[in-house]
Order: structure tokens, then C-alpha cells, then sequence
């Protein structure tokens, strides 16, 4: 695995959530709860609230329903001793009374009947008979409890001697301790004059307390019972059989939607139905406890969903956290490793936003440091290798001016001796075996000359195509001798570019030679000649042996040669010459298929080339 993929893996290894991943998450799931708890708690009271005028309505409208059932019943019992009092017989003894202002045995008789009939007729009625406007008895039916001292039948008797209309007495508690009230009805003569009034009495516990107990409407624990203004309770409490006890809460006449405490001492919700002519209130009532019983389920509902969208909530919140923190913690780790000089990162890019521009601008950053690291790092072989060339050179100038005047004596005597001298055959040989190793000779002074000497090219307008065709001209001699030829291949075009041509040519020479050096007799060098996006591209490929790795490592260093007759510093020349050239120099070889060295001019603002 290389650097880059390490440092990439390294990156990609995250926590699910960082320290500041975690701060956030909880911020945002506290945040959360907050809110769903607080809609919740809303949803709870308003939920309350419907529920409570939900059971209010009810409450009322039984209650109305209580109020009116009781109403209806009151008009009827007026009706009906309203037409009692007209019946022909009633009114005829009324006439003779109105006369003699005396019933005989005859008539009370006949009124006995008539009150036997309607106590066979209508159970409701209690005891009944015939009043005098003074309160006097004049006909009764036995176990007759009319009670003439009782000043509310004494009212009664009075309002109904005023209006000639069926009254209605309070309700009052009996000397039995019976809860009863007196109805009275004017009874008239035929000339319309009121002579006495018929008192029937009404017991409520048969007639209007099993109105009221009717629960229909009221759940198990509601009820309805009848009340006085001031608020004393006329109908029993549920089972509570206790008379006279005082309302415990204020008297209202109005519904009401507020819950009180009761009789009982329950906490409920209830209204008041004023009956405004009996001077009777209808209470109709609900434990609260009753009527909150569906918020249990709606509070089971919320909680359900509460926990519900708590539990989306931490999901998008941790998803928000990781979504958030796994950019900065991939800048933290890669911020670590260009600490530590690992410039060759690769951030990974998440999103649009202002994080995923940091992220990119963070990636820019640092690749702007690995080119800036690779660019000194090359400025800095390159200082070094011009030191050391420096140092070579007055080295190597030193050297090559010492040994140039012996080799110009040793060269000077040796064409003497080729003029001069009569030689045999093996001197002859000799003496071109000493004038070639002395050629030898001298070339290598050159190059070491060559190689100390700093470089400064002159660039000008070069026909590139025409140089190479003139360097192969010029090995003709060399590939004839091995049986070896070039295969050129130039494109129809005018290949120009902006350089130095005689650097060019000693740079083309010395690949050429080696070339030649490596191919096998009778192979063929390519030479090619092609235009690329980067420059123009010149490759010369032998058949040779090829190189190994280790080989192509060092190709490029000062006195490194594979020849025995080499120096070691063409290649290292060549390169010298590219950097000059501002050119670059790339060499692909495989031990046994050969070397293929390609050398990349680029283009410049003045190179002129076909496009």
C-alpha cells in the first residue's frame, strides 16, 4: 500500500462520533425532547379542554332535558286539576254553596267520590280536598293531611283566589318528613266568582323524584336533583336519604363549564337549570374523574407518539451529528498528518456547504504543500548535484589541462612516426592500435571537459525534423559497421520548435551512439517523431539487451557506465543539456526487449509549430 492510500485509510477510519459529534447530538436531542414535550404538554391541555366542554355539553343538555321533562310534568298536573275544577257536578255545588255557604252531606259525598275516582286515576296525588279561602277544610277524603296552618299552602291559596290559575306551593317536608307540595285551583261558580279551592298534595318522592334519578345521559357516577335558589336540597343526594342539608358550593343559575366540589365533597364538573316560576333549580352533575376518563387514552397516544418522535428525533440527530462532524474530523486527522509531513492526502468531499468547501479548499491546500515540497526538493537535488558538479568540474578542469599537453605530444609523435617511419606489418598495427587509444583518449578528456563546464543555452527557432535527419546522416558509418539501420518516423509536417539546436544535436548524438552501442547487428532503431498536448515528443528505441530497474536508477549519475569503454558521463550530459532545455527526458527499458528513451520539448510562447 502506498502513502496515498494509507493516508486515504487512515482518514476514513472515524469514530461513530466524535467527542464534539456527541456535545451536539445531545444538544439537539435535549433541544428536541424539549420541543416534542412541550407540544405534547400543549396537545394534553388543549386535548383536556375538548374533553371537559365535550362532557360540559352533555352535562347541560341532560340537565335541560331533566328541566324540561319536569316542567312538562308540572303543566300537566295543572291541567289536570284545572278540569277537575270545571266538571259540571263540582261547579253546581259550588253554586248552591255560593247561596247557602254550606255543602250538605249529599254534595261532600259526591266530592268524596269524585277525589276516590282521581286517586284511582292519578297515584301521583297525596292527600286532597275542598278549601275555603280562609284556610277552612270543607271536604277532605280520609288520612287527608291538609295542614290549614301551613303558611305556604296559606300563600297558595291566596295567589290562586288572585289569578284563578292552578298554583303551585314550595316544595316542604311533612310532619311524616316527607318532601311534598300543594297544588290549588280557584273553584268558581257559574257566574265566575271564586267559592273555595281545590288542594290536591303531591308527594315528590312519587312523582318528581323519579325524574330526576333517571341517570340516562350521566355515565355511572352523574346524577341530577332538584334545589331551592338558596340552595337547600329538596331530592335526595343519591343514596343519602338526609334532608335540609346546605349546598356546599355557591348557588348559580348559569352553566358553567368550572368544576366544583359537591354535596358528596367530589370534585365535578356540572350546570344549573332555573325552573323561574317554581322557584326550583335542576343540578345536573358528572365526576370530573368520569368525564377525563377518554383523556387516558389520548395520554397514552401522545406518550406513544412522543416516544415515537423522540426516537425519529435521535435518529436525524445523530445522522445530523455524523453528517456534520466526519467532515471536521477528517480535516483533524488530515491536519495531524501534514503535521507530521504527509502532504499527499486525499480529503474525502462531502456536500455543498461551507464544510465541504473547507474540506476542498483544505484538499488544495495540501496538495499546493506536496507540489511545493516535491518542487524543493528537486530545487534542492539540483543545488546539490551543481555542487557537486561545481566541484567536479575544477576537478576535472585541472585534470584535463594537466594530461592535454602529454596526449597533444603523444598525437603530435604518433602522425610524425605515420609519415616518417618504415614500419612492418606488426608495427603498423601498433601504431594504429597507440593512434586510436589515444583518440580514445582524448574523446574521454572531452567529455569530462564537457561535463565541468556550466551549461547556458541559446535558444532559436529549430527545425526539428531536419535536425534529426542530419543526425542520422552523420551515424551512417557507425550503423554500416554493425549492419544496423534507422527507421524514422516523421509525420508530413513541419516540426519547429524554440531551442537550442546544438544542444538538441549533441543530446540526439548521444542517444543515437548508444543506441547503436546496445542493438544487436542487423536490428533496426526506431526513431520517432510525434506532437503531443505537453510538447513535441522525440523516442528512439533500440533491440538491446535492456536494463534492470536497479540499472535504470543510476543511468543518470556521473561515471556510471555498463561499457568498459565508457566514461560514464553521456547520459549524465544528456541530462544536463534537457534541464538546460527546459525539456524532460523519460526512459522506459525491459532486461531482454530493449530500451526506449523519449524526450519531451515543450511548447513555448515563441515555439512554432503546426497545429
Amino acid at each position: 500500500m502506498d502513502s496515498n492510500e494509507k493516508n486515504h485509510t487512515d482518514v476514513g477510519r472515524l469514530p461513530f462520533l466524535s467527542p464534539f459529534g456527541w456535545r451536539l447530538f445531545i444538544t439537539f436531542s435535549l433541544l428536541a425532547s424539549l420541543m416534542v414535550t412541550a407540544i405534547g404538554m400543549i396537545g394534553f391541555i388543549q386535548s383536556r379542554q375538548s374533553v371537559l366542554k365535550r362532557a360540559q355539553r352533555q352535562v347541560s343538555l341532560v340537565g335541560q332535558d331533566r328541566a324540561h321533562e319536569l316542567s312538562n310534568w308540572i303543566l300537566e298536573r295543572k291541567r289536570e286539576i284545572s278540569l277537575l275544577s270545571q266538571l259540571p257536578d263540582v261547579v253546581r255545588i259550588f253554586d248552591r254553596y255560593g247561596e247557602v255557604h254550606t255543602i250538605n252531606r249529599q254534595d261532600s259525598l259526591r266530592l268524596a267520590d269524585i277525589f276516590d275516582l282521581v286517586h284511582l286515576t292519578f297515584s301521583d296525588y297525596g292527600p286532597c280536598g275542598i278549601m275555603s279561602f280562609d284556610g277552612l277544610p270543607l271536604v277532605h277524603v280520609s288520612n287527608s293531611d291538609c295542614q290549614t296552618d301551613n303558611p305556604l299552602l296559606q300563600a297558595a291559596l291566596q295567589q290562586a283566589l288572585s289569578t284563578y290559575e292552578p298554583v303551585l306551593s314550595a316544595l316542604y317536608l311533612s310532619s311524616s318528613n316527607e318532601p311534598v307540595f300543594w297544588l290549588v285551583q280557584a273553584i268558581s261558580d257559574q257566574f265566575g266568582a271564586a267559592q273555595a279551592a281545590l288542594v290536591f298534595s303531591i308527594l315528590a318522592e312519587k312523582t318528581i323524584h323519579p325524574i330526576l334519578a333517571d341517570r340516562a345521559g350521566l355515565g355511572t357516577s352523574g346524577e341530577t336533583y332538584l334545589t331551592t335558589r338558596e340552595g337547600l336540597l329538596l331530592t335526595p343526594f343519591r343514596n343519602d336519604t338526609t334532608r335540609q342539608q346546605l349546598y356546599k358550593k355557591n348557588a348559580r343559575i348559569e352553566r358553567s363549564s368550572d368544576s366544583y366540589i359537591n354535596y358528596a365533597g367530589e370534585e365535578v364538573i356540572g350546570c344549573d337549570i332555573e325552573l323561574p316560576d317554581l322557584g326550583w333549580v335542576v343540578s345536573a352533575e358528572l365526576s370530573l374523574v368520569e368525564a377525563l376518563e377518554p383523556i387516558k387514552k389520548i395520554i397514552r397516544q401522545l406518550i406513544l407518539v412522543g416516544l415515537l418522535s423522540i426516537f425519529v428525533i435521535l435518529i436525524i440527530s445523530a445522522y445530523i451529528s455524523r453528517r456534520l462532524t466526519i467532515p471536521l474530523n477528517h480535516l483533524l486527522q488530515a491536519s495531524r498528518s501534514i503535521s507530521m509531513g504527509q502532504f499527499d492526502l486525499a480529503i474525502p468531499q462531502t456536500g455543498s456547504d461551507e464544510v465541504g468547501a473547507l474540506s476542498r479548499q483544505f484538499q488544495i491546500m495540501a496538495s499546493s504543500l506536496q507540489r511545493s515540497r516535491e518542487e524543493l526538493e528537486v530545487s534542492t537535488r539540483r543545488l546539490v548535484h551543481a555542487e557537486k558538479l561545481a566541484l567536479i568540474g575544477k576537478l576535472v578542469a585541472s585534470i584535463v589541462h594537466e594530461m592535454r599537453n602529454p596526449l597533444s605530444a603523444i598525437k603530435m609523435n604518433l602522425r610524425i612516426l605515420e609519415k616518417k617511419a618504415v614500419l612492418d606489418k606488426s608495427g603498423e598495427t601498433h601504431l594504429g592500435i597507440a593512434k586510436e587509444q589515444s583518440g580514445r583518449l582524448e574523446k574521454m578528456l572531452n567529455e569530462l571537459l564537457e561535463y565541468s563546464k556550466p551549461v547556458q543555452a541559446q535558444f532559436t527557432t529549430v527545425n526539428l525534423k531536419a535536425l534529426l535527419l542530419q543526425t542520422k546522416i552523420e551515424f551512417n558509418a557507425q550503423m554500416a559497421e554493425k549492419s544496423i539501420s534507422i527507421k524514422a518516423s516523421f509525420p508530413d509536417l513541419p516540426f519547429e520548435v524554440y531551442s537550442d539546436p546544438d544542444l538538441l544535436a549533441r543530446v540526439f548524438d548521444n542517444l543515437i551512439s548508444n543506441a547503436i552501442a546496445a542493438a544487436p547487428a542487423e536490428s533496426t532503431i526506431d526513431v520517432t517523431l510525434d506532437e503531443k498536448d505537453n510538447g513535441l515528443t522525440v523516442t528512439v528505441k533500440d533491440a538491446g539487451k535492456g536494463m534492470s530497474q536497479k540499472v535504470l536508477e543510476q543511468i543518470f549519475e556521473p561515471f556510471f557506465t555498463t561499457r568498459g569503454d565508457g566514461v560514464g558521463l553521456g547520459l549524465s550530459n544528456v541530462k544536463k543539456f534537457i534541464e538546460a532545455l527546459n525539456a524532460e527526458i523519460e526512459v522506459q527499458s525491459c532486461e531482454g526487449e530493449g530500451t526506449a528513451i523519449t524526450v519531451t520539448i515543450p511548447h513555448h510562447d515563441q515555439t512554432i509549430s503546426h497545429r
